[in-house]
Formats: C-alpha cells, structure tokens, sequence
C-alpha cells in the first residue's frame, strides 16, 4: 500500500509525465473430451484482468525515468467432484526505473527480471517464482510471477561498438512458485486420492490395527470432504511453512554482466538463492508404514501422533547457488540462442513423498527463422544431468534430452493466425502437443480454439500407491489430462 500510495504521488508530481492506460481481459473455457478417471475435472474456466499504466519522470534530464502500476485480478473455476472457485486480486509489475546519474540505472519494485535466451526449455530463467497451478492453460505472460526486487545497472558507452554492462539484483524475501498439492487435475495428489488412501492403509494389519484403522480411514475421508476454500488454504499454508521472513539475513542477491557487440550479445550470472520448488518430505513414520503396509507397533505410536500433530508434510527451501551463461547472434536468417546452468542444489523429488537436493547441470540451443510478421519457425533443445543422482528419482530423470518447437503463420492481414507449439522426453518417451488457432475479429478482440495433448508410455496413475513409485515423467502423470480449449480476449 506505501509503494502504491509513493508512485500515485510521483505520478501526480509536476516531475511526472502524461500516462498511457491499458487494459487485457482474458478467459480460457477448457473441457476435457475423455472421462477417464471418476472426480477428474471435466470443465475448467480461467479468466484473468490486467489494469495497467505508466509514465514518464525528469522527462528530457539525465535522470529520466520511467514508473508503471499494474494491477491484477484472476477467476478460477473448476468442475468435476465438485465444483469450486475463487477470485484472486494481486499486484503486477509496479515500480521505477531511471537514471542516477552517470552510468548508474535503477529499477525497483514488484518486477520480473527474466535471464536466458530460451523461451520453451528455458534454463537460465531462475530468478521469479513461476505459476503451475493450472499447467499449461496458464499464459506466458502470467507464468512468470513478479516479486520484490531492485537492480542496479552500471553500463559502458552504449554508442560504442562494443557495450558492456554490470546489473546487480537484490531481492528481501523469499518466493516460491504457486502450486496446488492436492485436489485439481494439475496436482501431484488428484480428486479423491486421498481419501481412498487413507481407506487402503487403514485395512493394514499391525499391532494397532484395531484402535488406529478406523481412525485413520475416517481422517481421510474428512481431508477429501475439506470446502475447496479450506483446501486451497491447507495447501497454502503448507506451501509457506519454514519460508524465510526475515528481511536481511534470507534475502537473495544475483549478479548479470552482459556484453553487447557487433551482431551478438553474450552474458554471464550468478544467483545465490532458494530453491523456487518446495523440498516437500512426508514424515518418515508414515513413509515408513506405506512401504511395510502395517501400522505401527504401540510403543510408536507417539511418533505417529507427532508426525500429525506437526504435519505429515515438512516443506523447506534450501539455497543453492546458480551458474548461467547465455549468447545469442544472427547466422544468415537464422536466429541462433543458447544457454547453460549449473545448481549447486536442486530440488528433485524421490519415490515415497522424498525429497532432495542434486547438483544439476543443463545446456540448451535455440534456432528461430522469421519472414516478416506472418511467419516464424523457433526449435529449441536441451540436455539436462543431475549428478550422483539417486535410483528412485520422481517425476524426473537422471539424464534427459528435451526438444521442443513452435511456428506461427498468420494470414488476411493478422486476422487469422495458426499457432503449433510441442515438446518431447527422450528419456521418458513423452510428449505434449499445444496447437490452436486464433481469430482477430477486430483490433480490441481476439477469439481461439485450441488443445492441449499429452501423452506417454506409462499409464497415468489410478491412486496413491501408484503415484508414490512412478516410473514415468509429467506427460504420462498428467497424460488424462488431454483438453480442448475456447479462448477470448478483450485488449483496450
């Protein structure tokens, strides 16, 4: 509210500058053709409103600067077990960015500072926390999350053929990216799973068999008949626990330096940070009752309580520092990016609701053909190695090659555009496929159909004992999850 009520007054000062107005309002319907799983969502709506302005301060001195407000509203809605939605007002990129003086430039606020030159695989792109609540029916422009930072650039002659420029980012608090754990179509846990669960290990034989199995059978069922409302704050709430808050000794710092030259730009960065992915663990008790299918012996079940009591869940996460390069140029009418990374810890998920932390090295290349605006062409590959990675990694790969591409072809004077967009696992033998179609009736609106495709080799899995040891990657997890979509948006 303070950084809103500062940029008003700026806006109003006699330094500030007419500002311009836009506004986007966008909604995507999503029906799934297949029932293929009893509870799975069979209709999604998304809706998502952005207000936005800027303006100009110091206009024509060497300190001129720039301020922007954005304002953010979403609407959710999801069909299936039951019907659920909810409204979510945020802050869009909001903040100033202007001269010092000299070479020095500041920008501050609720921003996003994008690394890297891969748009499809991106490697380098660390810095915000990203929304996967709705997988890929969430917009490019709305995946990336803008959080609290401030960058400092100090920057060489720009008029000379070579430039070299040094951006140093601070960012206080801690972010991680949004994710629904339980309950939708995108989650790790789906609609129901944990209710039949809690019925499976409550018919386990052991010791407390009697006493703790219709408890365990009847607590289940109450999660699985949480409102949605409750649900989504329980997922919330255990998303954030153990987040640092405290403002100087938990914030992150990255360091960019970039060279301009003569038909190319290359870059170097460094991060030291947290994990945007939670290092989310089940409580070992309960882990270990799932892999011996009894209950516990009487003399633990003080640990079992515990194990409640506290959360089964313990969600953390651990810094890691983050290496990146990056380089683009031009070879003929081919457009040529490439990126590379290396984390000296990243998150990755083991069999039985485990966690961990691997050093993680990454390369990609990125080819773009474009001819004029009607048509473009991009390919992009990346390689991928966790290193001294374990044998019963989830959802993941030791190694893995990834490619993926996309081409645009419009045509009637941009009222008419196909879009194709896709992906493939070599190492899972996976693929996501994304085409749709687009109309541009008039300039303010914009009509579309399209899909979303996925599938695999493995089944997706039908409950918990499954998902606790799957084999597979996210195309065959969420493989059920196949989609046709209607889009309209309204762009003023």
């Amino acid at each position: 509210m303070t950084a809103l009520l500062t940029l008003a007054l700026l806006a109003a000062s006699p330094l500030a500058h007419a500002a311009d107005v836009g506004a986007v309002a966008s909604s995507v319907a999503a029906f799934d053709v297949a029932n293929e799983r009893p509870g799975e969502d069979t209709f999604e709506l998304h809706s998502r409103f952005r207000l936005f302005t800027d303006g100009v301060t110091a206009k024509g001195t060497p300190r001129e600067g720039k301020w922007f407000i954005e304002a953010r509203a979403e609407h959710h809605l999801l069909s299936g077990l039951d019907v659920e939605a909810w409204y979510e007002p945020s802050l869009g990129e909001t903040g100033w960015e202007g001269g010092l003086g000299g070479p020095f430039r500041l920008a501050v606020g609720q921003r996003v500072e994008r690394w890297g030159k891969l748009d499809f695989l991106p490697i380098a792109d660390v810095l915000n926390p990203r929304d996967l609540r709705s997988g890929p029916l969430t917009p490019q422009e709305w995946q990336r999350l803008p959080i609290p930072m401030a960058t400092l650039q100090i920057g060489s002659d720009p008029t000379k053929s070579v430039s070299v420029r040094s951006e140093t980012t601070w960012m206080p608090f801690a972010s991680h990216d949004l994710l629904f754990m339980r309950g939708t179509d995108w989650s790790y846990v789906r609609n129901g799973m944990v209710g039949d669960e809690a019925t499976r290990v409550g018919n386990f034989e052991g010791e407390t068999a009697q006493l703790l199995g219709d408890l365990i059978t009847t607590a289940g069922q109450t999660v699985d008949g949480l409102d949605p409302s409750q649900r989504r704050a329980l997922d919330a709430a255990i998303g954030n626990k153990n987040l640092p808050q405290a403002l100087a000794y938990n914030s992150e710092i990255a360091q960019r330096i970039e060279v301009d030259g003569p038909g190319f730009d290359a870059a170097i960065m460094a991060a030291w940070m947290r994990n945007r992915q939670p290092l989310s663990e089940l409580d070992p008790v309960l882990a270990g009752v799932l892999k011996s299918y009894e209950l516990p012996a009487v003399d633990e079940i003080p640990l079992l309580q515990r194990a409640v009591a506290g959360g089964p869940i313990d969600v953390s996460y651990p810094r890691t520092a983050f290496l990146g390069a990056e380089a683009g140029t031009l070879v003929g009418p081919i457009g040529v990016r490439a990126e590379g990374g290396y984390w000296s810890a990243k998150t990755t998920r083991l069999w039985w609701g485990q966690a961990t932390t691997l050093p993680t090295v990454a390369a990609g290349l990125g080819l773009d053909y474009v001819r004029g605006t009607s048509f473009q062409l991009s390919a992009e590959a990346r390689y991928e190695q966790r290193l001294n990675a374990p044998d019963d990694l989830l959802l993941s790969a030791p190694q893995d090659l990834q490619v993926a591409g996309g081409g645009r072809y419009s045509f009637a004077q941009d009222r008419f555009r196909l879009q194709l967009g896709g992906s493939y696992s070599v190492a899972f033998g996976e693929w996501v496929f994304l085409p749709n179609f687009e109309w541009r009736p008039t300039s303010h609106w914009r009509a579309s159909v399209g899909a979303v495709l996925l599938d695999g080799p493995w089944n997706a899995p039908p409950g918990m004992p499954r998902a606790y040891i799957y084999e597979g990657g996210p195309g065959s997890y969420f493989s059920q999850n196949d989609m046709v979509t209607f889009g309209l948006t309204w762009v003023w």
